[in-house]
């Protein structure tokens, strides 16, 4: 074992607790290691998709390659897990679409009325 090797090991853990929706985990981490390994193993312990989730800590979002150690984060301080949302996009395609269908049944109930 290296002298980096033995550091590492004597180095303190942080438990942090995450929480998704009134369910709660512990992790326990080291303060320089990546967020983006926390992240996937709460995803994986909330059985979530990875990417399924922002991160937030005292309202800021946290960035996959920031550390805890960065924002002096403490023992049993609480990670929120908050699902991501996807935004759905409708191309030009189905927007045309959209407007010939509801502009046909506009004159379909027009055509009918007149006669």
């Amino acid at each position: 074992m290296s002298q980096d090797e033995a550091l590492e090991d004597v180095k303190p853990k942080l438990n942090l607790t995450i929480n998704f929706e009134g369910q709660h985990i512990t992790v326990k981490v080291k303060p320089h290691m990546p967020f983006r390994k926390i992240f996937e193993a709460a995803e994986k312990r909330f059985g979530k998709e990875p990417g399924t989730f922002r991160f937030v800590y005292d309202g800021d979002r946290l960035r996959a390659e920031g550390t805890p150690a960065e924002l002096g984060m403490e023992e049993n301080d609480t990670i929120d897990a908050i699902l991501q949302q996807v935004r759905a996009t409708v191309s030009a395609v189905n927007c045309l679409q959209m407007v010939f269908f509801f502009s046909r049944s506009v004159v379909v109930l027009s055509s009918s009325r007149r006669v």
